[in-house]
């Protein structure tokens, strides 16, 4: 048996090592991620073991006996999976995989958004330094959350919010009544979410299904699509398309951050303050 990481970001691969050799297996470790180079290591790999590097249908015509391909995390967008589907080739995924992590990160975003740190940090670098200058701060205790997608890490920013005395709405057409409920939110349409919510925060694939266009049409710039739909990173929200929503931008607002998961960040009197997204374009629905 031959298990091949093509790629990986850990300080090593001690405890896959341990688990494939106590199998009678051979681990082979490397750091490719160009078509040709991954065609080459996984032609005879019985395993595959991904992290960034693209899966494509030719890496995957050329795989002479794989039976299975795990990402390293939860989407699943960088594998070819009708490819794999047609060779017979399991995909699977690690569905709890830094789900604190990025629900802590889009908390961090939030209130980044929400104390006008990047237009402070602008302000701290110049000569002269003046409140005056800086945007209104409001109170975040009573304002609206509102998460497009509420599946794990949804769920945990959720309460995370809640705990900071937010008021959360949620669009999510997979989860019940009953489930909003308990966990203390509101169950609105998107036109609702978009309308009503401070800050929003995207946690559905960038895919086809059910509100993913209305999103793409209403926060996602045109010009930033296709760049969404091949690499992770942040995502740039459409002003022009929020506005047309109710959202009033300041023309004065600095924003120089390219966070991950973050857009352009935005101030509004009342209206919302802020998008993110923290999905991957095929996540699993759920999971993200």
């Amino acid at each position: 048996m031959r298990v091949v990481i093509t790629d990986h970001r850990f300080p090593d691969v001690e405890q896959e090592r341990c688990a494939v050799e106590a199998s009678g297996g051979e681990l082979v470790v490397a750091q490719t991620v160009d078509e040709h180079g991954l065609t080459e290591l996984c032609k005879d790999a019985d395993g595959v073991l991904t992290v960034r590097a693209p899966i494509t249908k030719c890496v995957i015509a050329a795989m002479e006996r794989c039976r299975i391909i795990v990402r390293y995390g939860i989407g699943v967008d960088t594998i070819d999976i009708p490819a794999a589907t047609e060779r017979g080739i399991m995909v699977a995924n690690v569905p709890d995989y830094c789900i604190d992590e990025v629900s802590d990160h889009a908390l961090a975003l939030l209130l980044m958004l929400s104390r006008q740190m990047i237009p402070a940090i602008s302000l701290a670098q110049e000569e002269r330094w003046t409140i005056t200058k800086m945007p209104p701060l409001h109170r975040l205790r009573g304002q609206t959350c509102g998460l497009a997608g509420c599946g794990k890490i949804g769920s945990l920013l959720a309460g995370k919010a809640a705990a900071l005395g937010m008021r959360i709405l949620i669009r999510d057409p997979y989860l019940s009544e009953s489930r909003c409920r308990e966990m203390g939110a509101e169950l609105v349409s998107l036109d609702a979410l978009l309308a009503r919510s401070d800050f929003i925060s995207l946690h559905m694939p960038l895919n086809e299904e059910r509100d993913a266009p209305s999103l793409r049409r209403n926060i996602v710039r045109e010009d930033e699509e296709h760049r969404l739909h091949h690499q992770h990173g942040a995502r740039r929200i459409d002003r022009r398309s929020c506005a047309s929503r109710g959202a009033r931008f300041r023309k004065d607002f600095r924003c120089g951050s390219r966070c991950d998961g973050i857009g352009n960040g935005v101030h509004t009197n009342g209206q919302c303050a802020g998008a993110s997204s923290q999905s991957d374009r095929n996540a699993p629905h759920g999971l993200a």
